[in-house]
C-alpha cells in the first residue's frame, strides 16, 4: 500500500508544488493539505473560460467525492490558466481541493513546463514520491470512473518494479 511518508513527501512535493498551497479561502502548508492517507495527487490544469474544463471539473468533483468518502486518498491541486484572478476565484470556489496560488505565475509556469501541458483540461497524476503515474488522468477517470484509483495503483506498482 502506498502512502506518503512525511519526510519523502515534504521533499518531493516542495520541489514540485512549493511550500504552500491555497486551500479554500486560506493558504496552507503542504502537510495540512496532504494527510498521510493520500495515495495520489492529481495536478489539474484548467480554466473556467474553456467549456471542456467546466464539464471535467464537475466529473472530477464527483470522482473526488466518491474515492475520498472514507478518507482522503486522492488530492487534487488546481493549476489555473484563467485570464485573471477574479476568474480564478469564481472557478476555484466550486472546487473542494487545493490550488496553486493564482499570483504564483512562476510555479504555474514551472508545472506546465515540467509536464509539457499543451492543452486543457489536463489531469497529471503523480505518486507520493513525485513520480509520474499518468498524463491521462482525465481519460482514466472518464473511462474507469471510480476504478481509476485501481488503475493508478497498478501503474505505480509496475513502475516500482522497474
Amino acid at each position: 500500500r502506498i502512502i506518503f511518508s512525511t519526510k519523502t513527501f515534504q521533499s518531493k512535493m516542495q520541489d514540485i508544488l512549493g511550500t504552500e498551497l491555497r486551500s479554500g479561502e486560506k493558504t496552507e502548508a503542504l502537510d495540512k493539505v496532504f494527510p498521510e492517507t493520500v495515495k495520489f495527487v492529481g495536478i489539474y490544469f484548467g480554466a473556467h473560460w474553456a467549456p471542456p474544463c467546466r464539464l471535467f471539473t464537475d466529473t472530477l468533483n464527483s470522482f473526488y467525492g466518491k474515492v475520498n468518502q472514507d478518507g482522503l486518498q486522492f488530492q487534487v491541486v488546481f493549476c489555473s490558466t484563467d485570464g485573471n484572478e477574479a476568474a480564478f476565484e469564481r472557478n476555484y470556489k466550486k472546487m473542494p481541493w487545493a490550488a496553486v496560488n493564482y499570483l504564483d505565475e512562476d510555479r504555474s509556469q514551472s508545472l506546465r513546463q515540467r509536464y509539457g501541458i499543451n492543452g486543457i483540461p489536463t489531469l497529471v497524476v503523480i505518486d507520493p514520491k513525485g513520480n509520474l503515474i499518468s498524463y491521462e488522468g482525465r481519460t482514466d477517470i472518464q473511462t474507469h470512473q471510480d476504478g481509476a484509483l485501481e488503475v493508478w495503483e497498478k501503474q505505480a506498482a509496475e513502475a516500482a518494479q522497474q
